[in-house]
């Protein structure tokens, strides 16, 4: 292969010319156009718009839900179509949900202590992992899922569709105002802190993109709207 004529065509799938020069940066840290952001202005429905915009063009889809009811049905929807078992994490957050009965159902068991062979395995076998996000990041539609004892890495990373129940209240604008979140109960700190932006998307050196190699191949967000 001529190596000038796949840079070439590397370079024009990026949308630039080959042999141009970086662009150049004119500071460092966080930039103004960020700290003056429209979104840190905009109300709950702007950032909700703009959530479901960013997931949307990252390949992942978002369901609005009116009330617990309606989110209820939207989940056992997703639990028939599935095609196979799911798995969720068991938080407290389930039952602020209205949630508990994927308890009942054995969807949601954490792992237990020294036994994460066998949750790590339920989670292979699963068609579905239902996880519950500690924020959601409008810009970019990034959800943010602070890990512990009774939620996993493996319920989102290893299920073929991951399901997330997010409520409109833990929208923030964007990255940073997450983690300033996550830092501002430092006695409660996640283990680990995994950010998704939408399904698996692995490409290879020529930009040629696959979905679902490294991880869930669809996203959908339930997100639970505020009371008016």
């Amino acid at each position: 292969m001529d190596p000038e004529r796949f840079l070439a065509g590397l370079a024009a799938r990026l949308g630039r010319s080959a042999g141009a020069p970086p662009a150049p940066r004119d500071g460092c840290g966080v930039p103004e156009r960020h700290r003056t952001h429209p979104l840190r202005a905009a109300g709950p429905g702007a950032r909700r718009a703009c959530f479901g915009a960013a997931l949307r063009r990252a390949g992942g889809n978002l369901q609005e839900c009116a009330d617990a009811a309606a989110l209820e049905q939207a989940l056992r929807e997703h639990l028939a179509a599935g095609g196979g078992p799911a798995v969720c994490d068991a938080t407290a957050a389930l039952a602020g949900l209205r949630l508990e009965w994927l308890v009942g159902e054995g969807l949601a068991t954490p792992p237990s202590p020294g036994d994460a062979a066998t949750w790590r395995a339920r989670c292979a076998a699963a068609a579905l992992g239902i996880t519950l996000p500690a924020l959601g990041v409008a810009e970019t539609g990034t959800l943010v899922h602070a890990l512990g004892p009774d939620r996993a890495r493996l319920t989102s990373l290893l299920p073929r569709h991951h399901v997330a129940v997010l409520r409109e209240s833990c929208l923030v604008p964007q990255l940073g105002d997450a983690f300033a979140a996550l830092h501002g109960a430092p006695e409660a700190l996640p283990s680990a802190t995994v950010l998704v932006t939408g399904p698996s998307r692995t490409s290879d050196i020529e930009n040629d993109a696959t979905i679902g190699v490294h991880g869930p191949a669809a996203v959908t967000v339930l997100l639970l709207l505020d009371a008016p």
